[in-house]
């Protein structure tokens, strides 16, 4: 069940799933053929069998946080990867329901108002940031992914 883009490191962050589609962070600190050895999210060293588990790559800090708005730019674009940089952007306290991934958005449906999301202002800006892209401005700032935009 080892997945392959395994991180050559001796000590890794990567994520772990234990069961289908349920991935969590953990500190990989020795691996062999058949095990890995991971200190969990409470601290607590653990060895398990590589054949009763899925191992990805983890991302780097710098690269898990709110402003990854493309998910092009991550290190590693892999499911539990995904996901997470989803949650977290959906989580935040002015929820972030559209990702891009290259051309493609990804919108999640926030289940509450979400203010201003669709508001005649912001309409507007991405109408003057679709003209601007047309006129190859270059000092234009590229406004975040939304419906607006596509």
């Amino acid at each position: 069940k080892m997945s392959t883009g395994w991180v050559d490191d001796a000590s890794a962050r990567v994520w772990l799933s234990r069961s289908r589609d349920q991935w969590e962070g953990v500190q990989a600190v020795h691996r062999s053929d058949s095990e890995v050895q991971i200190v969990n999210t409470v601290g607590e060293s653990e060895t398990l069998q590589l054949a009763d588990v899925s191992v990805l790559p983890r991302n780097p800090p710098h690269l898990e946080h709110l402003e990854v708005q493309d998910l092009v730019h991550l290190q590693f674009l892999n499911a539990p990867s995904i996901l997470y940089n989803l949650k977290m952007r959906f989580e935040a306290e002015e929820a972030q329901v559209y990702t891009a991934t290259g051309p493609i958005l990804i919108a999640i449906n926030p289940w509450r108002d979400v203010p201003l999301l669709y508001d005649r202002p912001r309409m507007d800006s991405y109408a003057e940031s679709y003209l601007r892209d047309l006129s190859r401005d270059a000092d234009a700032l590229p406004l975040p992914p939304h419906i607006f935009k596509v």
